[in-house]
This record gives structure tokens, C-alpha cells and sequence, in this order.
């Protein structure tokens, strides 16, 4: 958060601040989102890891835009050559619609 903060602060970049799922419990998420909105950062990468199940990162998503409506613009991530071992093109893309519902504002 502070090279996101000191870039966006000090040098007049947009930046954007990666969180994980490691980060939705909501007291721990509450907690980072207002110190990403006190450092002006607008800007956030919600994304899961290969070892989380999409539809974490779909409710992270949820509870961002539950704690903060639209202030923040959130971006998630596509794998077009897919990224799970074994899911299908259906399923990747059932994931991916599932994050776009939830608010993510672009892939």
C-alpha cells in the first residue's frame, strides 16, 4: 500500500492496489479498504490465486461494493488459456460472469 500510496500521492499516478482473498474477512477488509481510501487510491485488482475457488473472489467483490458502492473502480483477472486445472472454457467463463455480477467494472 505505500509504493501504491507514494506513487499515487507523490508523483500524480493512478495506481491500483491488489487485494486477495486472503483479505475477506470483512472487520480485515473493512480495515484495508478505508486505509486504501484514506491514501486516495481508487483503484483495486481483485483477484483469486490457483488455489482459491473463483466465486471467493466474485463475494470479495460483493463485500467491497457492500462497503463502499461505487467509490472504488475494481478490476478483476481473465485467463484466456485458462488457469484451473481441468475446468472447462464453460466453467471459466461461468466464473468470470459471476465476478462481472458481483461489480467488478472490467477484466
Amino acid at each position: 500500500l505505500d509504493i501504491c500510496s507514494n506513487c499515487q500521492n507523490l508523483f500524480c499516478l493512478d495506481t491500483m492496489v491488489h487485494i486477495g482473498w486472503r483479505h475477506t474477512e470483512h472487520t480485515t477488509l473493512a480495515t484495508i479498504l478505508k486505509e486504501v481510501k484514506t491514501n486516495g487510491i481508487q483503484n483495486i485488482l481483485a483477484r483469486n490465486d490457483d488455489e482459491t475457488r473463483p466465486e471467493v473472489t466474485a463475494q470479495l467483490i460483493r463485500n467491497i461494493r457492500a462497503l463502499h458502492g461505487d467509490y472504488f473502480c475494481i478490476a478483476t483477472v481473465a485467463y484466456p488459456e485458462g488457469c484451473r486445472h481441468g475446468a472447462s472454457e464453460e466453467e471459466e467463463m461461468r466464473d468470470l460472469k459471476a465476478m462481472v455480477d458481483a461489480g467488478c467494472d472490467f477484466v
